[in-house]
């Protein structure tokens, strides 16, 4: 073999390597895909097969809100609640196997439990005072709601059958939306006893109630990360501007705004299956509460999608750079 043959035989052979290389990684680009999360449910390696990839809702699909639950691919739709009064605001429990809902169907707001196929559909609060929210505890075994007493909105804790109830807040002012900490020691929940809405953390039982946003403007809607150590939650900090989200260590420490939004955003929810946090929280640009957030959005690492296809330039660009030096060389000789 002369020299010629030589470096053209290798040319053909690099350039065959790195298109491979270049189909291998669009395929992989292509069959990634996001977890789908529910409400308290995500899809992952969590021995759930059964609801793996369900997603459950409330809609009016025939004039009547219903709840809902449809697989992650939009198919296979059924209505679970098939009533004629008002069921909405579902709640996975943690094993996938309930389902925690509001309902009218007694003439006033009730929170109901059924199996994940709808059936057994059970009362358990049964009283004449408006119950909303209903969120499991991370075990399965308590769930917290909100009930309206009179005018004044209070969160109560109960067994998940309904039994041992307990006024956990037990304040004048309106106090709604408790979220559990993933250990289950804590309720984060927002409260307008300081006047304005703030997000309050307390123990299970109630005890410890600590104010962790304090602020003059009005914080709404918490929710933890999947290892407690941080709450998202909204709040309207700025005349002019949007309601936006913010995310915080749980103590109250680092208030950071996530986002700059061109509608108001409402109720985030952190995905219940992910990696702990590695190290604390701390954002690059530390924002005081005291003060109004004029920060850009939290920097984000490029999908593996994104460095897929940065992969991919580089190849295409490997393969010009050949192709190119192939062509000189024969010009050459």
């Amino acid at each position: 073999m002369d020299a010629d043959t030589g470096v053209e035989k290798m040319s053909r052979i690099t350039i065959f390597a790195v298109f491979c290389g270049m189909f291998l990684v669009l395929g992989l680009s292509l069959v990634h895909g996001p977890e789908f999360c529910g409400n308290n449910f995500c899809c992952s390696n969590t021995g759930m097969q059964k609801m793996c990839g369900k997603i459950i809702f409330d809609a009016s699909v025939d004039g009547n809100c219903e709840i809902y639950v449809i697989d992650a691919n939009g198919e296979n739709q059924i209505n679970l609640t098939n009533n004629p009064a008002y069921d909405s605001d579902p709640a996975w429990s943690p094993d996938g196997k309930k389902i925690a809902f509001t309902s009218n169907r007694d003439g006033n707001s009730e929170i109901y439990i059924m199996d994940a196929d709808g059936s057994n559909q059970i009362n358990t609060t049964k009283d004449l005072s408006g119950d909303s929210d209903a969120a499991w505890s991370p075990d399965g075994k308590k769930i917290a709601f909100v009930r309206c007493i009179g005018s004044n909105d209070e969160i109560f804790v109960m067994d998940a059958d309904g039994s041992n109830l307990v006024n956990v807040t037990n304040d004048s002012a309106s106090d709604a939306r408790p979220a559990w900490s993933p250990d289950g020691k804590q309720i984060a929940f927002h409260s307008y006893r300081d006047s304005n809405g703030e997000i309050y953390v307390m123990n299970a039982d109630g005890s410890n109630l600590v104010n962790v946003t304090n602020t003059s403007t009005t914080e709404r809607d918490p929710a933890w990360s999947p290892d407690g150590t941080m709450i998202v939650f909204i709040s309207k900090r700025q005349v002019g501007f949007n309601v936006e989200i913010y995310v915080m260590n749980s103590d109250g420490t680092h208030q950071r705004r996530l986002g700059n939004f061109s509608g108001p955003a409402a109720r985030p929810a952190w995905c219940c299956f992910s990696s702990p946090c590695t190290e604390e929280f701390s954002p690059p640009e530390y924002v005081p509460t005291t003060t109004s957030p004029g920060t850009s959005p939290v920097p984000r690492e490029p999908s593996p999608l994104g460095y897929s296809f940065i992969i991919l330039g580089v190849l295409v660009a490997v393969v010009v750079v050949f192709t190119v030096i192939l062509f000189r060389y024969r010009r050459a000789h």
